[in-house]
């Protein structure tokens, strides 16, 4: 079972950590695969781009300037290929770590 979580996020680093803290904590078993889609809306930022060197095989960056958080959140809609979609925009936790496994049973 494939999860998308799509992050937007612009301006926003210590949020953002935190986010991505969440997804990563999460637990999974053999069935489940997730996909942490990251829109940063400001390429430039120098504390991001440095952030962006620690990501995981998992999670995809998609940084360029966008109008918008709705503009954003299509393209990281764009960027899914199947499975469930979980909008967790940058601040935004999961409750606990077994989220994503209460969700696919």
């Amino acid at each position: 079972m494939l999860f998308n979580i799509i992050t937007i996020t612009k301006n926003y680093n210590e949020g953002f950590i935190r986010t991505l803290d969440s997804v990563r904590c999460q637990e999974r078993n053999h069935e489940i695969e997730i996909r942490h889609l990251i829109c940063n809306g400001d390429p430039d930022d120098l504390e991001f781009k440095s952030l962006s060197e620690s990501f995981r095989g998992n999670e995809f960056l998609i940084s360029n300037e966008d109008t918008g958080i709705y503009n954003a959140m299509n393209k990281g809609l764009s960027k899914v290929i199947d499975g469930w979609i979980i909008f967790l925009n940058a601040g935004d936790i999961l409750e606990d770590e077994f989220v994503i496994i209460k969700l696919a049973k």
